[in-house]
């Protein structure tokens, strides 16, 4: 697989400090993009970063994560109270490929973070109440 400078730049940042960077989401949201033909839309103007033309669920919030070393990951969920109708969560590999893809509408994730008090799932939640989208 080719990679792009930006792919390139973010897996040095992630092998050299053990953190990843800004990156790392713009990497998974390209890839949900292509894979889930998905338009994607900036981070910093709606409150959702993405758009699906067909389907049940059209503004889509994405979230990546890549967690080789951590013991139980999670996922932030943001303000439920905002306008987006699902959560596409991007598990990314060691070197950022994608492992799987999974989704979640907003009414499962309003009932499974109504007592989080920082609106997160663990990964593992998260998936038991989603959808895999990809690999099926």
């Amino acid at each position: 697989m080719s990679r792009t400078e930006e792919e390139i730049q973010a897996l040095e940042h992630y092998h050299s400090t053990g953190i990843p960077n800004k990156a790392t989401h713009e990497i998974g949201r390209a890839q949900a993009a292509k894979l889930l033909e998905l338009e994607l839309i900036d981070d910093n103007q709606e409150d959702y970063n993405a758009i699906r033309q067909t389907g049940p669920y059209r503004y889509i919030r994405i979230r990546t994560r890549r967690y080789p070393n951590s013991v139980n990951p999670k996922i932030s969920c943001g303000n439920t109270d905002q306008n987006f109708d699902s959560i596409v969560f991007i598990d990314l590999g060691e070197d950022f490929e994608v492992q799987g893809i999974w989704e979640a509408g907003k009414n499962d994730i309003v009932d499974a973070t109504s007592r989080n008090v920082d609106r997160s799932l663990s990964v593992k939640k998260f998936k038991a109440i989603a959808t895999k989208l990809w690999p099926q």
